[in-house]
Parts: structure tokens; C-alpha cells; sequence
């Protein structure tokens, strides 16, 4: 078997990621309550179609896939959910500066 250059890596990982993040939104938007850490992401991933909710995915996958190199497989389950968080919350709310250029 080939190996796998770190390019080919970040691709499977990012749609193995891109997979899991839409599945957490569309669980977050069927569920009535979630931790308080996540109601902010929760209210913006209910605003989205389906289609929004695979792209934004897509983007946060990428950014989960870029701070969990070089090896995803070392970070505590901790560490793994703060990290989605903060990868679905940077795809889904818009900073100060998104909102000035708007």
C-alpha cells in the first residue's frame, strides 16, 4: 500500500471531520438544550439550510484538521470537544471584524 503524502492526510481527515461537524449541528438544532458553551453555536447552525450546515462543516473541519496536526490521535477527548467548539463557532459566528465588512 502507498503511503499517503500529509496533503493526502489533511483531505481524508478534513472529510472524515467535515462528516462528523454535520452530524453534531444537525443534532445541536434537533436537540431542545445543549451545554451553555455550545447555545451560541446551537442558535446560528438553526438559522442554516442543509447545504449552508455542509459548508460551514466543510470549514470547520478544515480549521479543526489545522490546529489538530500534527497528530489528531494525541489530543484527550477534552481537548478533541473544546476543539470542535471552537472550529464550529469560528465557521458559523461571525467575528467583529466579518460584521464591519458587511
Amino acid at each position: 500500500m502507498a503511503k499517503n503524502s500529509s496533503s493526502d492526510r489533511s483531505q481524508i481527515l478534513e472529510g472524515f471531520f467535515t462528516d462528523i461537524l454535520f452530524n453534531v449541528m444537525v443534532s445541536m438544532i434537533k436537540a431542545e438544550t445543549v451545554e451553555p458553551k455550545f447555545a451560541k453555536v446551537q442558535e446560528a447552525a438553526k438559522k442554516l439550510t442543509k447545504p449552508e450546515m455542509r459548508r460551514i462543516a466543510a470549514s470547520a473541519a478544515r480549521y479543526f484538521v489545522e490546529r489538530a496536526n500534527p497528530s489528531p490521535k494525541e489530543l484527550s477527548e477534552e481537548e478533541v470537544n473544546e476543539l470542535k467548539r471552537e472550529a464550529l463557532a469560528f465557521a458559523l459566528i461571525p467575528t467583529d471584524d466579518d460584521k464591519k465588512t458587511k
